[in-house]
């Protein structure tokens, strides 16, 4: 489709390989310019992201800050955007994923910066997609003090927001309660899959009893590590005869597990993970139940009717997901051995109906609206 017109969108960094928000951005970027007309110019908060130094393709120019600085943001937006009625035209879509322009998760100096862009520029429009909103945790992890200041954070940056969007109804929610804004005007697009999704997928009975292990860096030891033995457990009850585990990895992947064969793939393009996904009948994350529509994993396993094995039940029925219709719970005693092979096949085409309402032509051509 020829281009109609332009976006920016400010994300932390373009490693796409490396950070999911990338990887969702520049998909996204696509979508919108074959699906909608809509072409992005990128700006990059990370003032030393190697993937512009790279000389990587990203579907549209892109600049980065020289510094994480207020009135770095400000003059990057204006020189992209211009002035009068060059910003009045302009819109900028914001990753909003607090941890990703800050190690702290306290970006002062992006709602300081975005704060004095929109008050010189008020026609332009700012849309915020909220990956993350603050965090918490006991009073002995860091997350406990910081997340007052991040919650504030957040809300200021609502307040300058035309548009909010998240992933999930559990963010909508907080952004509600911090910013004082009716949850009714925040609208939850769950993330699509970032590995394809297949026009039709292998019926879950004729599948390989496959498991896979999908994710970045960090995955293996959330697998083989901290959920060892659950992992283990459904292995048995699944009768898996292959764990694959697909993706770069950072420390060594155990060879087998409770007797099972592991396969390691190490990275692979995007059609082929979405080739050996068609051919697994579970996929395995370590992700509570409430945020899971936030993940592009969870994402990935839904598209290719791949049944999802979650760690954490967290929250009820949270985005339309309920435990044994859309996902397992991992359990390390095997409690979950009644589990049928009639009922695993019903989640498998479960998942991929309730993916189907936010596909990434879905979910394009809501954003397109918004964006306009």
């Amino acid at each position: 489709m020829t281009t109609t017109r332009e976006i920016v969108q400010f994300l932390p960094s373009l490693r796409a390989r490396e950070d999911g928000v990338a990887d969702y951005a520049t998909l996204l970027a696509a979508a919108l310019r074959e699906q909608a007309g809509i072409a992005t110019r990128w700006l990059v908060g990370d003032p030393g992201d190697r993937a512009l130094d790279a000389g990587e393709r990203h579907d549209g120019p892109a600049i980065r800050l020289e510094s994480r600085s207020p009135e770095q943001v400000a003059a990057a937006l204006r020189a992209i955007c211009g002035n009068g009625d060059g910003a009045a035209r302009c819109t900028v879509l914001l990753h909003y994923a607090n941890y990703g322009y800050a190690s702290r998760g306290c970006p002062r100096w992006l709602i300081e910066g975005l704060g004095r862009w929109k008050t010189s520029n008020p026609r332009a429009r700012l849309v915020v997609m909220y990956h993350e909103v603050y965090a918490s945790g006991p009073p002995w992890r860091s997350a406990f003090w910081l997340g007052p200041l991040q919650r504030r954070l957040a809300a200021q940056l609502l307040a300058l927001a035309d548009q909010a969007i998240t992933s999930t109804e559990l963010y909508r929610r907080m952004l509600a309660a911090a910013g004082g804004r009716p949850a009714e005007g925040i609208l939850v697009l769950p993330v699509f899959s970032t590995v394809g999704e297949p026009a039709d997928n292998v019926p879950w009975y004729a599948r390989r009893p496959w498991l896979a292990v999908l994710g970045r860096a960090g995955t293996e030891a959330r697998a083989y590590e901290r959920h060892r033995a659950a992992l283990a457990s459904v292995a048995r009850m699944l009768q898996v005869d292959e764990i694959v585990d697909i993706g770069a990895r950072s420390r060594p992947v155990p060879a087998k597990l409770a007797g099972v064969r592991v396969h390691t793939t190490g990275y692979l393009p995007r059609a082929e993970v979405s080739k050996l996904l068609r051919s697994c009948r579970a996929g395995f994350l370590d992700y509570p139940s409430d945020v899971l529509s936030k993940s592009t994993v969870f994402a990935a396993y839904c598209a290719h009717g791949v049944v999802p094995l979650v760690t954490q039940l967290r929250g009820a029925g949270m985005d339309g997901l309920r435990e044994g219709a859309h996902f397992l719970l991992t359990r390390s005693e095997g409690s979950g051995a009644t589990v049928s092979p009639a009922m695993l096949a019903q989640i498998s085409q479960t998942v991929c109906a309730w993916y189907r309402g936010h596909s990434v032509a879905v979910q394009t051509a809501a954003l397109s609206r918004v964006l306009d």
